[in-house]
């Protein structure tokens, strides 16, 4: 049997958040308001913090040092998570793509469906754009059996030391790629799986730390929540600093994880609040917005060209700002019914069929 994902609330409503800034980013910075509210459509830099909450979360539910580890659930329980909604996501695309797709190469066509797009600069944002990072998340998935035998192997300190000094190998190394010898592969740098791995390893070694605590250890949550308002302001801050400086001295940048550590922190803060703020953010219907997140990430876009195509078939004078609302309302609406009647039903199905 596979083992059900572990779930902390608060940390369930974050993606949702997270998810509505992406929706944002594809469209919502063309409206008045946003236009000055950066931190709202960061959706470019939102899918870090997703690679990051995916590598804490993942261990969470994984990693057991004293047991083996189930391969084929392991896979079976990624495979039934994302690729169901995934496929009707593809359907919806190629139905907007429908005049054009008998011309479109072969091979754009299978990246896509088997989630290798990311690797190939021609394939990377082709199709559902949003779908580069479940190319990425693919990657992760296969690297992560093997962060389990080296976790198993070291000290929780060893994890979290050879943690951070990959990130901050993978900044050096992207950084000087982007500035001295591919300055011209700015937009396939940004989606290439291998610069994204230092997010998901940062997170797994948070959820390492976080498994490995004392059961009867009780943080300062005066102190927990300080990290958590120091850690959402600097985020915030790097983000509009970013309109000003795409690439900071050096050329790092915040499209490969470069605030990974501080999203991190936020993760840890939240996951450690015993506090009003983590009732408040387990409340049923924001743990359902959070829980319809991966639907509402993968589909809004496909969602906002069918939209479109459909009010320039019925010549529906609407303005750019009441179309966005009502795609964005939309969006979510049809995310939550993906989640319960398509999402759900479908992952329960393939996992009690193929239970291993």
């Amino acid at each position: 049997m596979t083992q059900e994902m572990q779930k902390i609330d608060p940390l369930t409503t974050t993606r949702f958040f997270a998810a509505l800034s992406v929706v944002l980013y594809h469209g919502g910075r063309e409206l008045g308001a946003l236009n000055y509210l950066r931190m709202f459509t960061a959706g470019d830099i939102a899918v870090g913090y997703f690679f990051v909450l995916s590598g804490f979360i993942i261990t969470l539910a994984y990693y057991r040092p004293a047991n083996r580890f189930n391969f084929p659930g392991y896979l079976l329980a990624r495979f039934s998570r994302i690729y169901p909604v995934y496929l009707l996501s593809f359907a919806l695309t190629c139905l907007f793509y429908i005049e054009i797709l008998s011309k479109i190469k072969l091979g754009k066509v299978l990246a896509n469906i088997f989630l290798y797009q990311a690797w190939f600069p021609d394939y990377a944002f082709s199709f559902n754009i949003a779908a580069w990072s479940l190319s990425v998340e693919i990657f992760f998935y296969l690297v992560f059996p093997i962060l389990v035998m080296l976790f198993k192997r070291s000290s929780i300190k060893t994890v979290l030391w050879f943690s951070f000094a990959f990130w901050a190998v993978s900044q050096i190394v992207h950084a000087t790629l982007l500035v001295q010898y591919m300055p011209e592969q700015t937009i396939w740098l940004f989606s290439f799986p291998p610069f994204h791995l230092n997010s998901f390893l940062l997170g797994a070694a948070g959820g390492v730390w976080y498994l490995g605590r004392s059961p009867i250890q009780r943080e300062n949550q005066d102190t927990n929540r300080a990290i958590l308002v120091t850690s959402l302001g600097f985020a915030f801050l790097f983000i509009t600093l970013r309109e000003y400086a795409p690439f900071f001295p050096g050329g790092f940048s915040l499209d490969a994880g470069l605030l990974a550590p501080v999203f991190l922190l936020i993760i840890l803060a939240l996951a450690l609040d015993r506090t009003s703020l983590s009732q408040r953010l387990s409340h049923p219907r924001l743990v359902l917005l959070g829980d319809a997140s991966y639907a509402l990430f993968i589909l809004h876009l496909p969602l906002l060209w069918l939209f479109r195509r459909l009010l320039s078939v019925v010549g529906d004078p609407l303005s750019y700002n009441a179309m966005f609302l009502i795609h964005v309302v939309n969006s979510i609406i049809i995310s939550i019914l993906v989640f319960k009647y398509v999402e759900r039903p479908a992952r329960d199905w393939l996992r009690k069929i193929f239970a291993c």
